[in-house]
């Protein structure tokens, strides 16, 4: 068996020697970041109120089915880790969305607690787990001195793309209901990615005839690139024994906590404090718009200072926007929270990605990715769990949220003292 068969007979070198393909996987991977939004917590938290009023699901119930889920599925990532690195992106991405629409149709047909943990799985298994590793890993596979500005500039057009969803969630859901919504969804992304997938994708550069960054064979960047920067062959063993991996991890963790337990409950979080749902869209929109600033202003910094430091900015501005977000009761406090997260966040996915394959490689990066991606979408399970059981103990969101403030200060100092430099050169074994 051919290890990917995505190589095109009909492109040249000759034909894309003056365009670099890599400009084309960028646009790629926008839809690619879009297609996974029936998996993500501001996805599915459209539905909630649906599922609490049509099924008679309690707020605990409904968290903790959908914690529990999110647990067992981001175990899942380490199998795809192993079929993006065995198989190629292509074919794995291209099974995962058809298996992401399957789930969105099956999510139309949930009638009670079992049924919507089972929807809740496939579609956090494969909108949340597996896809965004895929998505997420694609641009390392072309880009290197230039990786922090695409995934700056990819992160840029999927977060402020992002804002409208919530508003189409909501406009299906009152022109066809909550069951059809999901139907529509599910064919939605199939139709979408699967022609994308067949046409335009393909795994790296050489199925192309072409090389990382677009440098032909005799150009100085090409020949300064190779003998300076070869490709770091970390396997997963020793990447484990590296201080940088467990900051990556935790920080995984923690972000998926944070963004999980905040999406999922914006709408009661805003509803607690006497605000509005239309506030409560106005935060999400200005959360957006700030990250999607970052990302873009963040891939620059990314290639030029050192990612540690703009890991542990990120991870104190997300802490003070909890903070201000658990103890302020106005909506300044909330909007403030908005910009203050969108700001850390936009800044973190950047740095985040950017890390991994300079600090690793590319060549195992599917198993040593994959672990992080587990820990976020882990993470992600627990944090609406959090937040339900604050309110149903307390009464109130802001003991969750000032915890998880506590937290993700926590690893922006523990950072502080890590040692998270690129490394140009294999690991001893």
């Amino acid at each position: 068996m051919k290890a990917h068969p995505s190589d095109d007979p009909s492109v040249t070198p000759r034909r894309l020697h003056r365009f670099y393909y890599g400009w084309v996987m960028v646009g790629v991977t926008v839809l690619g970041g879009l297609a996974l939004a029936p998996g993500q917590s501001y996805g599915i938290g459209e539905f909630k109120h649906s599922l609490l009023t049509d099924l008679g699901l309690g707020e605990s119930m409904l968290s903790s089915l959908y914690g529990a889920a999110t647990f067992i599925a981001g175990f899942t990532a380490i199998f795809a880790g192993v079929a993006m690195d065995r198989f190629g992106l292509r074919r794995a991405i291209t099974v995962s969305v058809l298996l992401l629409g399957a789930s969105c149709f099956f999510a139309s047909r949930v009638t009670g607690p079992v049924s919507v943990f089972l929807a809740f799985l496939l579609l956090r298994t494969f909108g949340h787990g597996v896809l965004p590793l895929m998505t997420g890993t694609t641009l390392a596979m072309w880009f290197r001195r230039r990786l922090g500005f695409v995934n700056g500039l990819t992160g840029v057009l999927v977060t402020a793309m992002a804002a409208g969803i919530p508003p189409l969630y909501i406009a299906l859901i009152a022109a066809y209901e909550w069951r059809q919504a999901w139907v529509i969804l599910g064919i939605g992304t199939c139709a979408v990615m699967l022609p994308i997938m067949w046409l335009l994708f393909r795994n790296r550069p050489e199925d192309v005839g072409q090389h990382l960054d677009g440098d032909p064979d005799d150009t100085p960047n090409r020949r300064r690139h190779v003998a300076a920067a070869p490709d770091v062959i970390f396997d997963l063993p020793a990447a484990r024994r590296t201080r940088a991996y467990w900051c990556l991890i935790a920080l995984h963790s923690v972000h998926g906590m944070v963004f999980a337990a905040i999406m999922f409950h914006r709408v009661q979080i805003f509803e607690d404090r006497g605000h509005t749902v239309g506030q409560a869209a106005t935060m999400f929109a200005l959360f957006s718009l700030c990250a999607a600033g970052m990302q873009f202003v963040g891939g620059f910094m990314a290639d030029r200072l050192p990612l540690r430091f703009l890991l542990v900015c990120t991870s104190f501005f997300t802490a003070a926007g909890l903070l201000i977000l658990g103890v302020v009761d106005g909506i300044a406090g909330a909007y403030l929270f908005g910009a203050l997260y969108g700001l850390g966040t936009g800044t973190e996915i950047v740095a985040r990605n950017t890390a991994w394959p300079r600090f690793f490689g590319t060549s195992h990066i599917g198993k040593i990715k994959s672990r992080g991606t587990m820990a976020a979408v882990l993470g992600s399970s627990v944090g609406p769990v959090i937040a339900g059981a604050s309110f149903d103990q307390f009464g109130s969101f802001a003991p969750a949220i000032i915890l998880l403030s506590v937290m993700y200060g926590g690893v922006g100092v523990a950072m502080l003292s890590a040692r998270m430099r690129a490394a140009h050169s294999s690991p001893a074994k």
